[in-house]
């Protein structure tokens, strides 16, 4: 207490009790403490942000996945490990959430240290006080890299499925086509004798390659259940390539394209599967007919090869 001439005349003191709320500091404390090693020891990669979306918390799963420093996390805004296609998505989503204050989700590729990407779920929900005000941002970034791969082998069987589906019903409609026009010729007009026998012989011939067309879908389920078996015996594999060449032969000379045919016959005989060789080598020059312009050349060889035999089918379709 000091007079009207400056003078100290006493002092004047007061004690509060402030226990309960160096208590609830210290609880405080202690609860941020729990907060801070919970996120830690969490697997995903977790973060936090003010209110502001600016981000203040990384726990070391990130240091751990990226190679980087939290420091250097938090001052590149993510774009240090961010995939460059998604960086805009990224930095986009993230503002129409602090801005609305509505949940932020997206799903982006993060560098590894290993300099491989790898695509992540990031979501991010705010912490409001009593009032309704945001008050920080929690959010966490989980690996879904292997659901994504798993993903995309679904999406290619599918595509697969329906291109081998058209694919299927174009090559039974293609013998049945003919079966059904020499048919009806053959019941509705009066065909000499040598057309009647053109027609029965390319009756049979598509009946057969429809046959072998529904033998081959029996094959691939065979394959897919691990039925497939396969009939060895000694065979004459240039006689089995002769014969592949000679089933393909009138579809070559349909498009004006010479066939050229080199096979080694001293081969002698092997121990193998006839009847899945030749049909190796039918769909390989099936596929060098259709594929290739018209007028293109394909040459057929068998050659030996050390203790092995090679047959090659070279053709100028893509």
């Amino acid at each position: 207490i000091v007079d009207e001439h400056g003078v100290v005349t006493g002092i004047l003191g007061a004690s509060l009790d402030i226990t309960e709320r160096k208590l609830a500091e210290e609880k405080l404390l202690e609860n941020e403490r729990r907060f801070r090693f919970m996120l830690d020891a969490m697997p995903q990669k977790v973060f936090t942000a003010r209110p502001n979306g600016e981000v203040d918390y990384f726990n070391p799963q990130w240091t751990d996945f990226t190679g980087l420093t939290l420091e250097e996390i938090a001052s590149s805004g993510w774009t240090r490990f961010l995939h460059p296609e998604d960086v805009e998505a990224n930095a986009r989503g993230w503002v129409q959430a602090v801005e609305t204050g509505q949940a932020f989700s997206l799903e982006h590729r993060f560098r590894r240290a290993e300099d491989d990407y790898r695509w992540h779920l990031s979501r991010a929900l705010p912490v409001r006080d009593r009032d309704g005000e945001i008050v920080m941002w929690i959010g966490a970034s989980s690996d879904i890299h292997a659901f994504k791969e798993a993903e995309q082998v679904l999406r290619d069987a599918d595509r697969m499925k329906d291109e081998f589906l058209a694919t299927l019903s174009h090559e039974l409609r293609t013998p049945l086509t003919s079966i059904l026009g020499w048919s009806h010729m053959l019941l509705s007009a009066n065909l000499p004798k040598a057309e009647r026998l053109i027609g029965i012989e390319s009756i049979r011939n598509s009946a057969k390659r429809q046959s072998q067309l529904i033998e081959d879908v029996l094959d691939i389920s065979r394959i897919v259940t691990g039925k497939m078996r396969l009939e060895r015996e000694p065979a004459d594999l240039a006689a089995i390539v002769d014969e592949a060449v000679s089933t393909v032969r009138p579809a070559a000379e349909a498009k004006r394209m010479p066939l050229t045919v080199s096979l080694d016959r001293t081969l002698g005989r092997h121990f193998l599967d006839p009847m899945r060789i030749q049909q190796i080598v039918w769909n390989l020059l099936t596929n060098a007919i259709k594929f290739s312009p018209n007028g293109a050349p394909i040459d057929v060889s068998l050659r030996g090869e050390g203790s092995s035999a090679v047959v090659v089918i070279s053709d100028q379709g893509p």
